[in-house]
């Protein structure tokens, strides 16, 4: 098969393989029109591109794109995602969290649903999607979750440490994160909360700042993310659609590191 830049190798192929085997929606062993069509997708997910512009090698433009319709829907990409997010390759003794807007381009607008239920909001950025991230130790993501623009932080904390390991000892998140309620619901865990507090916050809380200096990982982690133009600005119209492309970037993510490892 013809490879091209940013195209899966057989050994990045190999992990995401062994998750597409029996996955629902796709019955039976992936073939090489498969791992064409993911192809395809990754280069949509890298350009930010229409999908007519997908590049021919890849296929019908139109193959691919209902090939990611279906593997959206069947909830493939953020199965692919949470296997890794599980492989045990995870520093779950410290974690972050943050979030970061992304402005949405004009397309992304006319959803059906409304923009509430795509995650579409006014923010300072103007018309935005918020994502809303969980970090290990060694900024590799461990859950996303999409809001509109506006929404604060806070507001996704239980989403995001839903499943929370039970190794973990430390949260660190910016001052978005404090509020009393999180606070709490940490120390009740036995987690140290490292967030630091609020300028008008009447009662004082400790900041540990030899922990809260390794934050930069959770930016850097934006930082890359944001490298796929389809992450750093949304085009999709519906927040599945968009979300898919997040969990493809952090599954491209882990597998640098695994890689790398």
């Amino acid at each position: 098969m013809e490879m091209a830049a940013g195209d899966l190798t057989d050994h990045d192929w190999a992990p995401v393989e062994e998750v597409l085997v029996g996955a629902r929606g796709s019955p039976g062993r992936p073939n090489l029109a498969a791992r064409r069509a993911l192809n395809g997708i990754l280069w949509r997910a890298r350009n930010g591109a229409c999908w007519r512009a997908v590049p021919e090698r890849y296929g019908k433009w139109n193959t691919v794109w209902r090939r990611f319709a279906r593997w959206r829907d069947a909830g493939l990409f953020e199965l692919l995602f949470e296997a890794f997010a599980r492989c045990g390759a995870a520093d779950e003794r410290v974690q972050m969290l943050d979030g970061t807007v992304v402005r949405a381009h004009q397309h992304a607008a006319g959803g059906v649903h409304g923009c509430e239920a795509e995650a579409l909001g006014r923010s300072r950025g103007g018309f935005s999607t918020k994502i809303h991230l969980r970090c290990d130790g060694r900024g590799l993501p461990l859950a996303i979750v999409l809001t509109p623009g506006q929404r604060h932080e806070a507001r996704a904390f239980g989403d995001l440490v839903e499943g929370l390991a039970r190794s973990t000892r430390c949260v660190i998140g910016d001052v978005g994160y404090d509020a009393d309620a999180i606070q709490e619901a940490l120390l009740l865990r036995g987690i140290l909360p490292v967030i630091p507090p609020n300028p008008v916050r009447r009662e004082r809380v400790a900041l540990d700042r030899d922990f809260y200096r390794f934050r930069n990982k959770i930016e850097r982690l934006v930082n890359r993310l944001k490298q796929f133009r389809s992450v750093a600005t949304r085009y999709d119209k519906t927040a599945p659609s968009f979300l898919s492309f997040v969990h493809i970037a952090a599954v491209c993510i882990w597998l640098r590191f695994v890689h790398a490892a």
